[in-house]
């Protein structure tokens, strides 16, 4: 491979998360908290990958992930992952896709533990 010459889907693996809001760090206990807090965090956090695309959108309830969860490629704004959680557990419908778009595959969760999976090709 020429040096500069990539594709755009290599360019994105190589992307790092460099930015967090707020910053959380997960304790012991399991639980998320903001940087130097004591009481578990509850609103959305967010990630950024170091080109400036958001790597990740969630939402934290007393702690645990609760909520919506969606999940970027590094490039190209595509959604990755999308799915909620309940009380820090996946549940319900949950998808995944490829870097071009296609869906990768579907999965469905009841507290935690997968029923059912669907691979696409």
């Amino acid at each position: 491979m020429v040096a500069g010459c990539q594709t755009a889907q290599q360019a994105a693996d190589r992307q790092k998360v460099t930015r967090h809001e707020p910053k959380l760090v997960q304790k012991a206990d399991g639980l998320f908290y903001v940087a130097g807090q004591d009481k578990p965090h509850t609103g959305k956090h967010t990630a950024w990958y170091s080109n400036g695309e958001m790597a990740w959108q969630g939402h934290i309830k007393e702690g645990k992930r609760h909520g919506e969860y969606s999940q970027w490629h590094a490039v190209k704004d595509l959604l990755h992952v999308k799915g909620q959680y309940k009380d820090g557990k996946r549940d319900g419908d949950w998808g995944q896709w490829y870097f071009n778009g296609q869906q990768e595959m579907t999965s469905t969760y009841s507290n935690g533990q997968v029923s059912n999976t669907v691979y696409y090709s």
